[in-house]
């Protein structure tokens, strides 16, 4: 899915392929996203940061839908996505982060086909 994104938007590029870092500049309230060593089974990773307008998580369908998320449904969907400590004190914090992300970014659902009009739609929705 994530070549039909790179052909219509030949500028883009993957930041991580699994589990990007994210940074929230509680001064700003600017979420930024850092690549990391540590990739998924493509093994695809750049050492560079980019400004996160919003989140999305894409599941395979029939027809192309986007919706934003809840917060509750939000937080499920991020909880089972990011790295959960097993010290209470740190799981807090993570927990705190997640919460904060909700607060900062829009979340999106997006069950689509594998087609560069899902891609098209998807953007649309998302851009605002």
């Amino acid at each position: 899915h994530t070549g039909i994104y790179l052909k219509v938007f030949p500028n883009s590029f993957i930041l991580n392929d699994d589990k990007p870092i994210y940074r929230l500049d509680e001064k700003t309230n600017i979420v930024t996203a850092y690549g990391n060593p540590w990739s998924g089974k493509d093994d695809v990773s750049r050492n560079v940061s980019a400004p996160v307008k919003g989140l999305c998580f894409i599941e395979h369908g029939t027809t192309n839908e986007v919706r934003r998320l809840d917060q509750k449904e939000a937080v499920n969907r991020l909880i089972n996505q990011v790295y959960r400590p097993e010290n209470k004190n740190k799981l807090s914090t993570t927990l705190e982060l997640i919460g904060k992300l909700i607060d900062h970014l829009p979340i999106y659902a997006i069950k689509c086909d594998i087609s560069t009009q899902a891609v098209k739609n998807s953007y649309q929705v998302m851009k605002g």
